[in-house]
């Protein structure tokens, strides 16, 4: 179901900006993303004696952007983007000493609002810098437990996260112009503003941190 909506979401997104594009082709242009996130999560307050919060998580990403170009070297890009943020940390065990291991997923439709900067001109590969906030929406967070290698718990806590996460995004990339269509390659730095946990008993501070690659084409 939430795959559906997703998709859904997505697919009116990419309809809502292809008009505009045939429209006004100078200055508007639309186009699609897919990737892969990497991500880590920031803990402050009660955690368990020994812990250590080294763990990543990678998964895939995508999503839709439309360009509104002012100029020839500048642009306000929103997008709508799908991906996993979270990771983990690990801790011995109090009784048998071997290492217990913890992560958490949350998934998350991201509006990310960017000023997009493009560093030459006349060139097919122009690269560009882009920074800017961003609004993310929680679907569902979901927490494993191991104990070594094997899996004792999973279980659903999204009721534990609020459903808006604040950030602000930046990276770099290169558009490579091939007639009317564009191939997008871009990296990201995703850094949550705002502690996600809601305010419970011996729930500590949770930052998100997400690195993410994508590709795409534009039109």
């Amino acid at each position: 179901m939430k795959k559906s909506l997703i998709i859904g979401v997505l697919a009116l997104a990419i309809a809502a900006l292809a008009p505009q594009a045939a429209a006004a082709e100078s200055s508007i242009n639309w186009g699609i993303k897919l990737g892969f996130s990497s991500g880590r999560i920031s803990l402050e307050g009660p955690l368990p004696t020994g812990w250590s919060g080294k763990y990543s998580l990678a998964r895939a990403a995508f999503g839709a952007y439309g360009a509104f170009s002012f100029g020839e070297r500048f642009a306000i890009q929103p997008e709508i983007l799908y991906f996993t943020a979270g990771g983990g940390g690990s801790y011995p065990d109090s009784i048998t000493q071997a290492i217990r291991r913890i992560r958490f997923e949350y998934d998350y439709i991201e509006v990310p609002v960017l000023a997009k900067f493009r560093l030459m001109q006349g060139v097919r590969a122009i690269p560009v810098v882009f920074a800017g906030p961003s609004v993310g929406f929680l679907l569902k967070a979901k927490g494993r437990n191991y104990l070594g290698n094997t899996l004792e718990s999973e279980q659903d806590v999204t009721a534990a996260y609020k459903t808006l996460n604040l950030g602000l995004l930046f990276g770099l990339g290169v558009d490579w112009k091939l007639g009317r269509i564009s191939l997008v390659f871009d990296a990201r730095f995703d850094l949550g503003l705002v502690n996600i946990s809601k305010p419970l008993s011996g729930q500590p501070m949770t930052k998100t941190r997400t690195f993410l690659l994508m590709a795409g084409a534009g039109f």
